[in-house]
């Protein structure tokens, strides 16, 4: 197909991601630039996509170009775009050359200089070349620089067989029969024998080579003109090839082979109704995404629910936020009025409100003729993000809520700590051009950052802690890494030990001062203690901090503990210090479900008891929360966890993989999910309780289970008074 860089296209005000959308509506997998003479076209979307992505990196981008480059990145992704060009040989025959993605774009235009194309011609993409190479040397040169060369339209005017002109016999077989040519494309394969395919099956003795036959659009156009019908758009006339794999490798091994039956004509044209928002319209409310069928009518504050769930994203892994419909896709969307206009307020209400300055990607997209506006927040690295009043906020389900105390302080340090790994990759990057610039070689190439999808998706990981002191390791209570990845043991960091005067300058100054109640002797479940290693220790006060660990498989059950006093008086003397460093709760395991909540460590001060809850979406752990502070699923599970309501020696255990033992405790439809107690036992007897997983946080295993598991399972008994005085209820 040809773009506006080729001087005859049809249509103005078209562009390369135009092309693209139109591509994914026809159900196209790979799709050819060939402009005349020129890769103007192909280069044109590349530079387009550059200028984006520096942008971004400069933390320059508007959100309609954000949403540009998403757009771009998805499609890209679902498509496989091939450079290339027609290219008018003598006698104004056009000839196709197509080429893997890889192949640089330097290298291609001079081919075309090799061929003899102007350079005027080339820069402006012009049909008429003048006089350049004949057919058989641009088929040789295009397939000796790895392309594909194919016979364009060969059956109708500046094609190779093209009626009227008198080339010679011999010459026209040459044209369709040289070993360098790759396919023959003909715009008549579906009129059987009256088709000129009948000459190139290989039954004829003039033609005893067969040819692999395909056909395409030509499209000088988006879509088919609605005066001529031969003016053909993206995808009108398609071709159908049976490939391993979506890769240009594949495509040129099948047409240099002998595998016929592999390559036909499509039988008709699709034209799909794409709804870019329709994988998210499918899907509930969550975390990541959040629904908002209707603007509030009044100008004060009329974007204040949209900014906190966008602010509340930023704040962990990104989501999106859909303005004008709801959840369901048999449910026809309200719309925005004015959406482009409102879609520019908002984005300056983001910028104005949110600080640091919030950019996401706002997008306005029509739905059953309904404009909607499509916001997609990425988990950035300025976190925390605030809102005007000095508010913080984190997603709890499908639901935005005020940050804790230290939801804030673990979404700084893992901030902090992304953004010294990134200075700390820079530096490396630094001192090995400097390196190899001193040896006489050239600068190894700085990528930029993997990039963020659409729907708040991240492929890129956030990158592991650097290596700590004891002392940190003690102190550092921040999350794991997203989607659950476990941080990488301090031995396998490259980065050197600090100095024993540095330790205390390398901590992250966004580290919470001591509890001043901390100062009280502490009381603590006397949890199986996992081992220290007092080499890494800095004092021993650290040495005999406690630690809490997973309840192991002869435990009573889980809140069933005594509390427990020092034993001497040396020990309750180091009680204060102990008491000022974090438990320490247990590293997930595998099989860990991705929703529902854990209850990881407990410990009492002053007569309340402060519990750790790892939040199982994201793996974060927060510490001090009471059962007066803790609400809904939160607050369920903690009064599980004190009324021991499952008796671990009591479950019925079931075997799954890796010698793991699970068990679904019991199930309850709450907040609009059927949601699940469950519980899992590792190999070395290590058993942890998880309290309301939803079925979208279990893998295959969990879901197997529960389908055997049909049989109503009793519930557990929450209600009644809680040590604190709180009256709880399922």
């Amino acid at each position: 197909m040809h773009t506006p860089g080729s001087a005859d296209y049809e249509q103005a005000g078209v562009t390369c991601l135009d092309i693209l959308q139109q591509a994914e509506r026809r159900g196209l997998d790979i799709i050819a630039f060939t402009d005349h003479n020129t890769v103007n076209g192909y280069r044109q979307m590349m530079r387009e996509i550059a200028d984006l992505e520096l942008l971004e990196r400069l933390k320059r981008i508007q959100p309609d170009e954000l949403g540009r480059l998403l757009e771009y990145r998805r499609l890209l992704k679902k498509i496989l775009v091939l450079p290339g060009f027609e290219f008018t040989s003598t006698f104004g025959f056009h000839i196709l050359g197509i080429f893997p993605p890889e192949k640089p774009l330097r290298d291609i235009e001079y081919l075309l200089y090799e061929m003899h194309v102007p350079g005027d011609v080339l820069d402006k993409g012009l049909t008429e070349a003048g006089a350049t190479s004949d057919v058989l040397t641009a088929y040789r040169l295009i397939d000796e620089a790895g392309g594909l060369a194919i016979a364009a339209h060969a059956n109708s005017s500046s094609g190779v067989l093209m009626r009227g002109v008198n080339i010679g016999g011999q010459t026209r077989i040459a044209f369709t029969q040289d070993t360098h040519l790759a396919a023959v494309e003909l715009t008549d394969l579906n009129k059987g024998r009256r088709s000129m395919a009948y000459w190139l099956s290989g039954t004829k003795a003039e033609y005893p080579r067969r040819m692999h036959l395909i056909q395409g659009s030509d499209a000088h156009r988006l879509t088919v003109s609605a005066t001529d019908a031969r003016r053909l758009g993206v995808g009108d006339r398609t071709s159908e090839v049976l490939l391993p794999e979506r890769t240009f490798a594949a495509l040129r091994a099948l047409f240099l082979g002998q595998d016929f039956h592999r390559v036909r004509q499509s039988r008709a044209p699709l034209n799909l109704s794409v709804d870019p928002a329709q994988d998210i319209r499918a899907q509930e409310a969550s975390a990541t995404l959040a629904f908002h069928p209707s603007l509030p009518r009044r100008s004060v504050n009329r974007f204040e629910e949209i900014v906190r769930d966008a602010a509340a994203m930023a704040n962990s892994d990104g989501g999106v936020i859909l303005i004008g419909c709801e959840a369901g896709l048999n449910k026809k969307p309200k719309g925005v009025p004015s959406a482009d206009e409102t879609a520019r307020k908002l984005a300056d209400v983001l910028r104005e409100q949110v600080k640091p300055a919030l950019q996401p990607a706002i997008v306005v997209q029509t739905i059953d003729d309904a404009h909607i506006i499509r916001v997609t927040v990425s988990g950035a690295d300025q976190a925390p993000y605030a809102v005007k009043d000095s508010q913080f906020y984190v997603r709890d389900g499908a639901e935005t809520r005020s940050a804790t105390r230290d939801e804030i302080v673990a979404i700084t340090k893992r901030s902090v700590e992304a953004a010294a790994q990134a200075a700390q990759a820079g530096q490396a990057h630094r001192q090995r051009d400097r390196g190899a610039s001193q040896r006489g070689q050239p600068p190894a190439q700085t990528h930029a950052p993997a990039p963020r999808l659409d729907h708040g998706q991240r492929p890129d990981q956030r990158p592991p802690h650097p290596q700590q002191t004891g002392q940190q390791r003690q102190r550092d209570h921040s999350p794991q890494q997203s989607g659950g990845q476990r941080q990488h043991p301090p031995q396998q960091q490259p980065q050197a030990q600090p100095a024993p005067q540095q330790q205390q300058r390398a901590q992250p100054q966004s580290q919470p001062r001591p509890d001043r109640r901390r100062e009280q002797s502490p009381q603590s479940h006397p949890r199986p203690q996992q081992p220290v290693d007092r080499a890494q220790a800095d004092t021993k006060e650290q040495a005999t901090a406690p630690v809490a660990a997973p309840l192991e498989a002869n435990a009573p059950a889980n809140g069933a503990h005594e509390m427990e006093a020092p034993a001497s008086a040396s020990a309750a003397q180091s009680a204060p210090a102990a008491a000022s460093a974090p438990l320490t709760a247990p590293p997930p395991i595998e099989g860990m479900p991705r929703s529902g909540v854990q209850i990881a460590a407990v410990e009492e001060r002053e007569g309340i008891r402060y519990y750790t809850v790892r939040d199982l979406r994201n793996n974060s752990l927060v510490r001090n929360v009471t059962i007066k502070s803790a609400r809904d699923l939160w607050h369920y599970a903690i009064v599980a966890y004190n009324t021991n309501a499952y008796n671990i020696d009591a479950i019925p255990w079931k075997d799954s993989v890796a010698g793991q033992q699970r068990a679904v405790l019991s199930r309850a439809f709450r907040a609009g999910k059927m949601r699940y107690d469950l519980a899992l036992k590792s190999s070395d007897g290590t058993a942890c309780i998880f309290y309301g997983v939803a079925e979208d946080g279990m893998d295959a295993a969990w879901k197997q289970l529960i389908a055997e598991d049909q049989a109503p399972a009793p519930q557990p008994s929450v209600a009644g008074e809680t040590p604190e005085g709180n009256t709880a209820s399922q």
